[in-house]
Parts: C-alpha cells; sequence; structure tokens
C-alpha cells in the first residue's frame, strides 16, 4: 500500500542523509530541509515562526551577548567560564551556551562562602522551569565571595552572563590552574557543534515511528515552544546531558 507521495506506507519519505527542518519534524511545515545546519537564530523561516524577530533585552555595559564567548576568560568544556581578578581572585559564570537554553531560571543555589569547589564537579544549581538543574565548576578553589544579586534577581543570569550575571569568586593556590579550559574561540567551536547535535537529538525525538508512516495532522494546536512539543521532562535530559 502506497501513500499519496508514491512512497511505501511505513518508510521515511526523507532521503536516509537529509537534515530535517526543526519546525518540519515539530509538525509546524509540510517539508522543508535544513539548509543552516541547524543555524536556527540566523534563519529567517525559524524568525517567522516565532513571529517576528526574535526580543531584544535591555543592554547591560560591558556586557557581551550572551552567543558571544569573551577572550578575556577561559572556559571549561561543561560550560562555565572562569575570569582572573586582582588579588589572585578568579570569578565564575556561565557561558553563553547555557543561558541560551536554561532560558527560564527563577532560582540559584551557590556554593557557601569558605566551602570549597572542585573542577568538573557540581557547585552550584539552577532551577530552570521547576527542574534543578545541576552545574559544574570550571575552576577548583575556596568560595570567597557570591553575587548576591542572581539570588535576588536570578534573571541577571541570562541578560548578563559575562557581566552582572557572575555567580561565585574563588581563591587559593590552585584557583588559576587552566587545567582542561578552552580558549575562547575553542569554546566557540565546541558550542556550535553541540549546538547542531542537540538540533539533530531533537529531530531525532521527533521523528514519527517508521512503523506507522506519514500521519496527518489531527487539528489540534500547533505548538511553537520546544519545551512544549518534547515535554518539559524529555528537554531538560536532553540539555542535562550535554553538562555532564
Amino acid at each position: 500500500m502506497k501513500h499519496g507521495t508514491g512512497t511505501p506506507m511505513g518508510e521515511s519519505a526523507l532521503p536516509a542523509d537529509a537534515l530535517p527542518c526543526v519546525w518540519m519534524t515539530a509538525g509546524l511545515v509540510a517539508w522543508k530541509l535544513c539548509d543552516r545546519d541547524f543555524e536556527c537564530e540566523h534563519c529567517p523561516l525559524d524568525e517567522a515562526l516565532r513571529g517576528g524577530a526574535r526580543p531584544q533585552r535591555a543592554p547591560v555595559p560591558d556586557a557581551a551577548p550572551a552567543w558571544e564567548f569573551p577572550a578575556d576568560r577561559r572556559y571549561h568544556r561543561l560550560h562555565g567560564w572562569a575570569g582572573e581578578l586582582h588579588g589572585g581572585r578568579v570569578r565564575v559564570g556561565l557561558d553563553g551556551f547555557v543561558v541560551r537554553l536554561l532560558d527560564r531560571i527563577s532560582s540559584i543555589v551557590l556554593p557557601a562562602p569558605d566551602s570549597r569547589v572542585e573542577q568538573g564537579r557540581i557547585a552550584c544549581w539552577v532551577v530552570d522551569d521547576s527542574e534543578m538543574i545541576p552545574l559544574c565548576a570550571p575552576i577548583s578553589g575556596n568560595v570567597c565571595a557570591t553575587n548576591h544579586l542572581v539570588q535576588e534577581n536570578p534573571g541577571i543570569v541570562g541578560a548578563s552572563p559575562y557581566g552582572d550575571g557572575w555567580l561565585f569568586e574563588v581563591e587559593g593556590p590552585d584557583a588559576g590552574a587552566p587545567d582542561e579550559l578552552l580558549s575562547a574561540d575553542e569554546m566557540r567551536l565546541r558550542a556550535g557543534t553541540q549546538m547542531r547535535q542537540l538540533h539533530r537529538r531533537v529531530c531525532a525525538s521527533l521523528a514519527p515511528d517508521a512503523r506507522i508512516g506519514l500521519t496527518m495532522a489531527d487539528g489540534g494546536v500547533r505548538l511553537h515552544d520546544l519545551r512544549k512539543v518534547l515535554g518539559v521532562d524529555r528537554y531538560h535530559r536532553l540539555i542535562i546531558a550535554f553538562l555532564r
């Protein structure tokens, strides 16, 4: 039995090496292949389906855009940054990859002053859409200061991840150790690769069951929010996989 396109029922209509658009797999458009390697932030279709240009946050003085990776600090592969201060202190925060994905932070749990954090191990938590997300320290050291502003207003982390949204500061003989830290250029390449991997995983999770074949839409309300398409639990599982 064949459906209207001539493709045998039960077989995918997409070539094996095709990259379907995220919005196609979400059921919002009938047919579109991705020609941008999942760089959705520069896609006019993605912008149109979101209802126009993406909202612009109020600028923060001396703060780089969230998706940038300033060259004046170094980055851990688990998406924390470390910037050296005067007096041997190192300031720690979250990079643009994390704040781009966790854009509903409602609460932050920071390490206690005088406690010790270890590079690559859980140092703090953020609550995103009621889910506790663990975040690892980019560097080892003794906590000497925390940013009370982000606890009073967690949205600062997303608006200014490299400025007012820093998390805590550490000091100690190994606070400035560069082990496992990446340059801004290295981190930008890594984040771009991971974003494309994330989009591919989303497409795979939304792909129809091959045993069923293509089906018609049921006429229900279409969802534009990826969290709603995947469900909050599945969305967070995908994000956490990149933070371990």
